[in-house]
């Protein structure tokens, strides 16, 4: 999983070339070692938005059993 992480990421890399570009990761399940990344540019993006983001992330219960599906809409 991580190689596919990190491909995605280089491929976004590649794609947006700014300084600008943030990514933050986050680990979900320290069990498994799930991370969850956000990219995003910083000038662009809205700044409630990304704390809203990382706010509902952080609430996320490794103990939740939800389809891929539902972390993609938050």
């Amino acid at each position: 999983m991580f190689e596919q992480l990190s491909i995605n990421l280089n491929l976004i890399r590649k794609q947006i070339v700014t300084p600008s570009l943030v990514v933050r990761y986050f680990m979900w399940d320290l069990k498994s070692r799930t991370k969850i990344v956000i990219v995003y540019v910083q000038d662009l993006a809205n700044p409630e938005l990304v704390k809203a983001v990382k706010t509902r992330i952080k609430a996320i219960s490794s103990d939740m059993a939800a389809p891929c599906r539902f972390y993609s809409r938050i």
